[in-house]
């Protein structure tokens, strides 16, 4: 199971700052475990004619 939280910040420049938020839990052989991650990424996009490119930057 899963428990997902993504928050967005738009900035100047037309760059976008998300950070995601998870916790994973788990339960094996009877045992509960649990993992807390977090991802942060860096996104802008690019338009070029008809095509939208959107390049990001990601560290978890």
């Amino acid at each position: 199971m899963q428990a997902v939280d993504t928050l967005h910040f738009p900035m100047k420049a037309g760059l976008l700052l998300s950070d995601r938020n998870r916790a994973d839990l788990d339960w094996k052989n009877g045992d509960f475990t649990w993992r807390y991650r977090n991802k942060l990424s860096l996104e802008r996009t690019f338009s070029i004619h008809s095509v939208h490119l959107i390049p990001y930057i990601a560290a978890d």
